[in-house]
């Protein structure tokens, strides 16, 4: 009886009554799928999840006894439902009956193969069966067909995202078409393939900073402190809270400090724990990605300053000199309003207008290391020599994952200063912050 030499996998119970009358020479297993368990070529069958679920190779077996199989894999190919289980399960079953010169059916499965293919959402997955599909037409002489579905396959291939993995495919599809003589369509496609593998090998474009990606509410909290003692004691507590939030063409920042300060040399009227708070808040609407417009809010109480309240209000344009992702800036604002004191040298003092010039970076790197620096000028046009100068330095190391050492200094400069008070006052911070 002469042998007809085929490889499919099959299930076992599909083989038995084969296997019964025959034992083949030589087995090779192989699994059908990703669920399969591999064989340690031991001689052991191969089981799926499936109950019964074993593959075999096929040499050797008689022709007769090999269509037998062929057409209860194909029973079993019309219970997959699967669309690219069934698809390749088909395709191989035609295979194998284009092996044994049995070409009609073979084109009636590739058929329903390429229905079943059809019905494949995933590009990449459909690409590779349409490949396959059109190899099998081109075996079995039916170079039309092969050409239509190598066409789809370059279609399904340009739906795949990865474009270094579309690239590739692209080059795979150019060989078969070598293969087939389609020399022109083999050019146009090398040329696709080369085209989408230099993509994915050239660096990505830079990140779109303006409109601005919406951010949730964001900011830092930290806890710094100072600490001195020697011929007299003196500590400094200060708890910082900065947040933010943005939108595409809107942002608002508010800033909380409040301050402990001890010092047991104090003498009367002073007292030896003296309290600062500090409220500011800024809303700013950009116009474009360097011009901008702002209103500005603050009030602050120093009892060491013997100062019970100053507000102040602003409202101008701003120009942005630098900008780069992660919400890092150099913005410069000029604005003019109103400023209200409340102190032991001002008296319900309300200067209008008052002229704000302001210079802030906002998380600057180098290397390991975070700078913020806001520096702010205060001019009142009824009485220039009243002006006020402040300026705030931040220096962050990263510590881990959210957690930073923060060391920061606070220069004030005050031309008309409250009764008994310097000048210039300078604080210097040590602690820990937490960014969220």
């Amino acid at each position: 009886m002469k042998t007809a030499h085929i490889i499919l996998l099959a299930p076992l119970w599909l083989l038995k009554p084969v296997l019964a009358q025959e034992k083949p020479a030589e087995l090779i297993f192989a699994p059908i799928c990703g669920d399969c368990v591999e064989s340690d070529n031991s001689g052991d069958l191969v089981e799926l999840n499936q109950a019964e679920s074993r593959v075999v190779d096929l040499s050797q077996i008689p022709a007769p006894e090999a269509e037998g199989i062929l057409r209860r894999s194909l029973q079993l190919a019309d219970t997959i439902t699967n669309p690219h289980q069934k698809a390749r399960l088909l395709a191989q079953i035609a295979s194998q009956y284009g092996k044994i010169g049995q070409r009609m059916p073979a084109l009636e499965i590739l058929a329903r193969a390429v229905e079943a293919a059809n019905q494949i959402d995933n590009s990449l997955d459909k690409a590779e069966i349409f490949s396959q599909i059109a190899q099998e037409y081109y075996r079995l002489g039916d170079r039309e067909q092969a050409a239509n579905l190598f066409a789809a396959t370059v279609e399904a291939a340009n739906g795949i995202e990865d474009a270094a993995l579309r690239g590739s495919l692209l080059a795979e599809i150019a060989l078969k078409y070598t293969e087939m003589g389609e020399y022109n369509a083999a050019e146009a496609l090398l040329s696709q393939s080369q085209e989408a593998i230099t993509t994915a090998a050239a660096p990505p474009p830079p990140p779109v900073l303006f409109p601005f990606q919406p951010i949730p509410w964001t900011g830092t909290i930290g806890l710094g402190s100072y600490f001195f003692s020697g011929t007299k004691t003196t500590s400094i507590i200060a708890l910082d809270a900065d947040i933010e939030r943005k939108w595409p063409r809107d942002q608002i920042d508010i800033f909380l400090r409040l301050t402990n300060d001890f010092d047991d040399s104090r003498q009367a009227p002073d007292e030896e724990v003296e309290f600062e708070g500090r409220f500011e808040t800024e809303y700013r609407h950009h116009i474009t990605s360097r011009w901008q417009y702002f209103v500005n809010y603050a009030a602050r109480r120093d009892t060491l300053e013997d100062m019970n309240v100053r507000t102040n209000l602003y409202t101008g344009p701003g120009i942005n000199l630098w900008r780069a992702p992660n919400s890092r800036t150099l913005d410069m604002q000029l604005g003019l309003g109103a400023r209200y004191e409340d102190s032991s040298t001002r008296n319900n003092d309300f200067d209008v207008p008052v002229a704000q010039f302001r210079l802030r970076y906002k998380d600057i790197y180098f290397k390991n290391l975070k700078l913020r620096q806001f520096f702010t000028l205060e001019l009142p046009f009824n009485d220039p020599n009243d002006y006020y100068i402040e300026s705030n330095t931040s220096l962050s190391i990263p510590i881990t994952n959210g957690w930073s050492f923060n060391n920061a200094v606070r220069f004030r400069y005050s031309a008309i200063p409250t009764l008994d008070n310097p000048n210039v006052r300078v604080n210097w911070q040590t602690g820990i912050e937490y960014n969220f």
